[in-house]
């Protein structure tokens, strides 16, 4: 029997809140050192704006301080944004927290809980992401997620969209020929 996306997140959930802090802050720290390698690889030489997301901590999110500040001192230059519930509606802040309204993103960084071969990402099932990638054609779009979210494939849905690289602590995936 097929496991739904529900099945998957509860699933999945319950297993990142195991993972005990000592093993959580070294995966943390390998996720990050893998994606130095693929900036390094990828030659991401000019960012001027970048969307990441904040880790939710009581999901057990990939904390994305470390690369937040690897991107911070690799590209001075670059504009940092996150995204922010602000009145029910999601908007973009930037480091000092002024909401922007940014029409294209050159690097957009997602919370992922599970991916598959195909790197087809399963969030929590808002499609805020879904609908978000969908309007930034443009830019190199990566998941970061802890391996145990590795699954061979995830029931996909039309409105579904693939990214375009996944760093975990154990290895860069990359799609599309890249």
């Amino acid at each position: 029997m097929t496991e739904t996306k529900a099945d998957i997140r509860r699933r999945l959930l319950e297993e990142r809140k195991k993972l005990s802090t000592a093993n959580r802050s070294r995966k943390n720290q390998q996720i990050t050192q893998k994606f130095i390698e693929f900036s390094i690889a990828k030659r991401l030489d000019s960012l001027n704006s970048v969307h990441i997301f904040e880790p939710i901590k009581s999901l057990g999110e990939v904390d994305t301080g470390l690369v937040t500040a690897y991107i911070s001192q690799t590209w001075p230059r670059a504009t940092i944004y996150h995204p922010r519930k602000i009145s029910s509606s999601w908007v973009d802040v930037d480091e000092q927290g002024k909401v922007a309204d940014v029409k294209s993103y050159d690097l957009i960084i997602v919370p992922t809980l599970a991916f598959d071969d195909r790197l087809n990402r399963l969030g929590y099932g808002g499609g805020y992401y879904d609908k978000f990638l969908t309007i930034q054609k443009s830019a190199y779009t990566v998941g970061l997620c802890f391996e145990l979210g590795h699954v061979s494939q995830l029931p996909i849905e039309p409105h579904d969209v693939a990214l375009e690289a996944l760093i975990s602590e154990q290895q860069i995936y990359t799609n599309y020929g890249s």
